[in-house]
């Protein structure tokens, strides 16, 4: 599940232990135990919102910060660990608003869970089909210097994650909630940009057949 993380307890039956966020915990046991002479275990774990995973944990630290002994490995109970975790994220559900797609986004797409396709259907396949053609793939480059130049490198970094290589920027970059946010409103000013440039491009086609009628 992508859209959630793991926040953890991790120790070896000593004073102190671990608390830290993963996506893949058993993985993460590992790689801390390569450095450690005791036997460590997971103590205690709970998904939460992928978008509130680095928050939570940052505020639970801080709430500890009195037992802190190194990195993020704290002199508390496990008791006194998870119900800190516990008060923490609820407190995060009850009061952090979800993240809202921009207005710019939604305009251009079907609903709430944006089909980035449907954004802009016909300018979207004509640049793939652009990458996908020899002749076409230097125009392409050219599009995508055009959007980082008009709208920015965050736009045209969203830009080939989306339509390039088809990866949604929410799963792929790491972003919290108004990351995310400047994240989907950079990806609709590259859109629209490139939407720009698929008009201006029909029209001079449209304009060099009637050219070529009147010849």
């Amino acid at each position: 599940m992508r859209n959630t993380r793991f926040i953890y307890v991790i120790g070896d039956g000593g004073p102190a232990v671990k608390i830290g966020v993963t996506d893949r915990l058993a993985v993460r046991l590992s790689s801390l135990q390569v450095g450690n002479p005791n036997e460590l275990a997971i103590l205690y774990d709970k998904r939460v919102l992928y978008r509130l995973a680095e928050c939570t944990e940052s505020k639970v630290h801080q709430k500890l910060k009195t037992a802190h002994r190194r990195g993020e490995w704290f002199e508390v109970s496990v008791e006194t660990a998870t119900a800190t975790i516990d008060e923490v994220y609820q407190h995060l559900l009850d009061t952090v608003e979800p993240p809202k797609e921009p207005e710019g986004l939604l305009d251009l797409s079907r609903n709430s869970d944006y089909d980035i396709d449907a954004a802009a259907p016909e300018a979207i396949a004509w640049f793939r089909t652009l990458m996908n053609e020899p002749t076409g793939k230097e125009f392409a480059a050219k599009i995508l210097q055009a959007i980082q130049r008009a709208d920015g490198k965050a736009a045209a970094m969203a830009f080939q994650y989306e339509i390039v290589w088809r990866m949604p920027v929410s799963r792929v970059l790491h972003l919290r909630p108004g990351d995310l946010r400047q994240a989907h409103a950079a990806l609709a000013k590259a859109i629209n940009t490139l939407c720009d440039v698929f008009r201006a491009r029909r029209e001079q086609s449209l304009l060099d057949k009637i050219r070529g009628i009147a010849a």
